[in-house]
C-alpha cells in the first residue's frame, strides 16, 4: 500500500501488515513507484504490453 492521501483513512494495523510484511521492509512511497512508470512511458518499453509489473517491496513474494 503506497503512502498517499487516499490511503491516510486506512488504520495504522493495516499499514503495519503491508510495511512488515513484504520482503523490502517500511513504507512504500510514490517515488518507489515512478521508475517503472517512467519506463513504461519511454522508448525502452515500445514493445511492452499486457504485463503486470508489481511495485510492492516483495509483498507477494514474501
Amino acid at each position: 500500500m503506497t503512502r498517499v492521501e487516499a490511503t491516510e483513512y486506512v488504520p495504522a494495523e493495516r499499514h503495519q501488515l503491508y510495511e512488515q510484511g513484504r520482503a523490502l521492509a517500511g513504507a512504500q512511497h510514490p517515488d518507489d513507484v515512478t521508475g517503472s512508470v517512467l519506463y513504461l512511458l519511454s522508448p525502452l518499453a515500445d514493445f511492452v504490453t499486457g504485463q503486470l509489473i508489481p511495485v510492492n517491496g516483495g509483498f507477494v513474494f514474501n
